[in-house]
């Protein structure tokens, strides 16, 4: 709660993960009608910001989404910032346009919900 509280005071988005209740699933109501708040804007690209290096040994489940997820979506690139930036990684989403919409971060997200993020917003594996 200490660094939920730290990241409040620094003006950051807070994801926490879904399985653990802080959240409680996805960050976007599916039901919502798209271009509303809280709606799962559809999205066409997605940038996976994420540090490199020794960082990432701090984001396991990174990682394992980057290992073994990945590949199968067409939509995402990786953006690898330094590791001083001190920013948790994240998705940034952009709409058809090329504009950016929706922000979400995923340090504290199982790759399971990434996934589920992704699938929401339009953003479909490959079969």
């Amino acid at each position: 709660l200490f660094l939920l509280g730290i990241a409040a005071a620094a003006g950051q988005d807070l994801v926490a993960d879904g399985d653990h209740g802080l959240r409680g699933g996805l960050t976007c109501n599916k039901e919502a009608k798209a271009g509303t708040e809280g709606a799962c804007n559809p999205a066409a690209k997605v940038v996976l910001q994420v540090c490199g290096g020794i960082c990432r040994e701090y984001y396991p489940q990174i990682r394992y989404f980057i290992r073994d997820e990945l590949s199968a979506f067409s939509q995402i690139t990786i953006d690898e910032k330094d590791d001083q930036t001190g920013e948790q990684p994240f998705f940034q989403f952009y709409d058809s346009n090329g504009a950016k919409s929706d922000r979400i971060e995923v340090g504290a997200m199982f790759s399971h919900e990434m996934v589920e993020e992704l699938e929401a917003r339009g953003i479909k594996p490959k079969k």
